[in-house]
């Protein structure tokens, strides 16, 4: 017999589907993350990808994040959430200019169709793709 059973008004006693569902909830949300992770490793630009990329710098200055693309040669098309740039650059090596001027990562694309992934990035009137396997420099 346990302490908890000698109370019982215990807030534990008797729930014991509450750590069944704490524990099918933590796997979900491992599996989830194991999902993100696979997708943004497999969505990295390579260092000579050039054209439409999303960019991830720290939110601390977005001057300072504004300067950094342009010193690699880089347009701004958006700038959907804090910290994270769409942008374009013509030349190849794009990608890995942003990484020397301090881009903590730089997207290609979406390897898989995700539900309600193109809201995550705001999409200028005229450009109808940003993720593609056929853009330029993939």
């Amino acid at each position: 017999m346990t302490a908890m059973d000698d109370q019982p008004n215990h807030p534990l006693r008797g729930n014991r589907h509450h750590w069944l569902a704490a524990a099918i909830f933590g796997g979900l949300i491992g599996v989830w993350g194991l999902g993100m992770a696979w997708v943004l490793t497999a969505s990295a630009a390579p260092d000579a990808q050039s054209g439409t990329v999303v960019s991830v710098f720290t939110e601390s200055d977005q001057r300072e994040a504004i300067a950094a693309i342009r010193a690699a040669g880089g347009l701004l098309v958006a700038n959907p959430v804090a910290g994270t740039w769409v942008v374009h650059g013509a030349d190849a090596g794009f990608a890995g200019r942003l990484r020397d001027q301090g881009a903590l990562a730089v997207y290609s694309r979406v390897p898989v169709a995700l539900p309600g992934a193109s809201g995550c990035f705001f999409l200028p009137d005229g450009q109808r793709v940003l993720f593609t396997r056929g853009s330029a420099g993939t």
